[in-house]
């Protein structure tokens, strides 16, 4: 939790850019170079901090997102291993169903299905139906 608490900080480390940019190499380097049984403890530990980290649970998951570039193949990766880490997720397992929901939107967005804006997908337009 070091990356998230300020401590007696005026911020958290995880607001700094520099270590934003530290945190996404070297993620992506774990993502890319290691096998996914390697690096899926790590990040499913990764994501039950986001479930606790309130106000830093977008960053989080952005940060692993960013780290997997455009890769599908490893950003399926990381949805199943969101898949996988909800059942002990802190909060339970609403609360980690919720943090994969909000990781595939994140997905989506780095794959050019939804702008980065929207948090839902866009509404059909008048007239048709889903």
């Amino acid at each position: 939790m070091a990356l998230t608490d300020p401590g007696g900080a005026p911020r958290a480390l995880i607001d700094e850019k520099a270590v934003q940019a530290s945190v996404v190499t070297g993620w992506a380097e774990v993502l890319t170079k290691m096998q996914q049984s390697h690096w899926q403890p790590y990040a499913k530990r990764w994501l039950h901090t986001a479930c606790a980290a309130d106000n830093h649970r977008d960053r989080l998951l952005a940060l692993l997102v960013d780290a997997a570039g455009r890769d599908g193949g490893i950003l399926a990766a990381l949805y199943s291993t969101a898949r996988a880490a909800e059942p002990a997720a802190p909060g339970g397992r609403a609360r980690g169903t919720a943090i994969t929901e909000r990781l595939l939107q994140k997905i989506s967005t780095a794959q050019g299905l939804y702008p980065s804006a929207a948090s839902t997908p866009p509404a059909p337009p008048r007239g048709t139906t889903r």
